[in-house]
């Protein structure tokens, strides 16, 4: 009997990623690449590495290749912002089997709302929330074909504390912590269904920013993140610490626990600190009224 409740325990757990077939989207830099990289050299997992920049993409996959323990690699220049080219992308895989998906592709616009171009809000949102979700869907009936089927999605503090300076980031990353919540419920006891929630990180997320967005503010922008953010280690350790224990949400980092339980225990603490932070913004530059 003992026995028979440790296998069902332990059949719980990702225990071993070797030769799990796992889908990245925005690898060719920042937090995807780097998960690539973990993922095919410590893991040995089996990759499929999806971005719209495919030159970047070519030189990650060369660059694990050059390194190779085990795993494969394929890529796939696809544009989950376009029904067209995520329809193209699942023509591709065939019968190419889909273990875990990792939805990680994203940017970000930085400014007073009423003074962007609301073309630039609307790209953010269709590659953030819209993009995610259309990938996703197109995706669910291959991934839940595997035995242990994952659908792993990283969003964002400013997905549950409204960042100041980042309207449609934020509106995109609480409409996909939303989504999770609501596909974990359907999907309980066929798939696994995590939210992966980090704080600031180091990423060069400002840098890659639309080119609506000044060089100036990017920069400031960018040198705000690394000099507060945390290193994106952190973000790919929680993933495969997700994965392998079958996690539902995960705060990432110190900032994203602060933030969330000041938000859920003391909102109107939580509101004086957006304020804060927005002043700061404003004052650094990163934010032009």
């Amino acid at each position: 009997m003992i026995r028979k409740i440790i296998i069902e325990m332990a059949g719980r757990y990702y225990n071993n990623l070797q030769g799990v077939n796992i889908l990245i989207t925005g690898a060719a830099s920042g937090i995807g690449k780097l998960l690539a990289q973990e993922l095919f050299l410590r893991e040995r997992s089996n990759l499929l590495l999806a971005d719209i920049d495919f030159k970047k993409l070519q030189t990650v996959s060369d660059e694990l290749n050059k390194q190779r323990t085990g795993g494969s690699v394929k890529i796939y220049e696809v544009d989950i912002s376009s029904a067209t080219s995520v329809a193209s992308f699942v023509g591709q895989l065939k019968d190419i089997p889909v273990d875990i998906l990792i939805n990680n592709a994203g940017i970000v616009s930085v400014g007073a709302f009423e003074k962007k171009d609301f073309s630039e809000l609307e790209r953010v949102m269709d590659v953030n929330l819209v993009g995610t979700i259309r990938f996703t869907h197109a995706l669910l009936p291959i991934i839940l074909r595997s035995a242990k089927p994952s659908v792993i999605t990283i969003t964002s503090a400013a997905g549950y504390v409204a960042a100041p300076g980042l309207a449609a980031y934020s509106a995109s990353k609480f409409g996909l912590t939303g989504f999770m919540d609501s596909l974990r419920t359907e999907l309980k006891g066929r798939a696994q269904v995590c939210t992966i929630s980090p704080g600031f990180i180091r990423t060069d997320l400002a840098k890659n920013a639309p080119k609506a967005d000044s060089d100036e503010v990017k920069q400031k922008m960018d040198s705000f993140l690394q000099e507060r953010g945390d290193d994106p280690a952190t973000v790919v350790s929680a993933v495969i610490k997700a994965i392998k224990y079958n996690r539902k949400r995960v705060l990432v980092n110190g900032q994203a626990y602060f933030l969330y339980y000041l938000n859920k225990c003391f909102p109107w603490l939580s509101d004086l600190l957006i304020d804060y932070l927005y002043k700061r913004f404003k004052k650094e530059g990163i934010v032009k009224e």
